[in-house]
């Protein structure tokens, strides 16, 4: 990650889930400004260590926060709203900050679920009635579910598959239930990238995507699967080009 300031080399921060299993030293904060930032990260150090919150975990035998990592900077960015775009009224049901951010800055309003963690314990069934719901009031809903990816960065091939089921059970049949009660519909099944068990890391390998509804003939009469999507032939590139495919092919 990187942010340039106004006359100076940029600053380079490295996100952690980048760097599993390794030591940090060659990965904390670097270029103009990395002293700044490794020094908050030492003050930060030592505040921790007698911290009350600290000192009841080491007596209950857990283990203590010792150490706060600073990484993901950047520029505020102004993004077209998508109303203006394409034309639609959106919403977002997401807990990662990251994707809520996006949202917002689209003009996108955003759909509170109590028990949405941005984690594995979400509340799955809890984000696609709420989506459902959503479909009354906006053309398009956007439903974001970090789970798989967070099974991914775990290395837990067992707890990624119990996540995309679940997702798969809680959003996708309610919401494909949801959308077959309107003339018109599609819906859009895409990660936004690959975590692999194995590697515990993000790739830059295309991720597969699929969509159905009205208009939409099968390009692929197979499962849907990463293997599957490669023999499609079908690349959307740059991927961010998809959503206009989605809506007007």
């Amino acid at each position: 990650m990187t942010a340039t300031i106004p006359g100076q080399a940029p600053l380079r921060c490295t996100p952690p889930h980048d760097i599993p299993d390794q030591p940090i030293k060659n990965h904390r904060p670097k270029g103009k400004g990395g002293d700044w930032a490794r020094g908050i990260m030492d003050q930060a150090r030592l505040v921790l260590k007698d911290h009350d919150v600290n000192l009841v975990r080491q007596d209950l035998g857990d283990n203590p926060a010792t150490d706060i990592w600073l990484w993901g900077q950047g520029q505020p960015k102004s993004l077209e709203p998508f109303l203006d775009r394409f034309g639609l009224r959106g919403t977002c049901v997401a807990a990662v900050d990251l994707i809520r951010g996006i949202a917002l800055s689209a003009g996108m309003s955003l759909v509170e679920v109590p028990g949405a963690t941005g984690y594995l314990d979400t509340d799955y069934a809890g984000k696609g009635s709420a989506a459902v719901e959503a479909l009354q009031d906006y053309d398009l809903v956007v439903v974001h579910v970090e789970a798989p990816d967070e099974a991914g960065h775990l290395g837990d091939a067992q707890a990624k598959i119990e996540a995309i089921e679940r997702i798969d059970e809680h959003v996708v049949g309610p919401l494909l239930d949801g959308l077959r009660s309107f003339d018109r519909w599609r819906l859009l099944i895409a990660p936004d990238h690959p975590t692999p068990v194995g590697t515990r890391v993000h790739t830059s390998v295309p991720p597969p995507f699929c969509f159905a509804g009205t208009g939409v003939e099968t390009e692929l009469n197979r499962p849907f699967s990463e293997a599957a999507a490669l023999t499609s032939g079908l690349l959307v590139d740059p991927g961010w080009g998809l959503m206009e495919y989605f809506l007007s092919t």
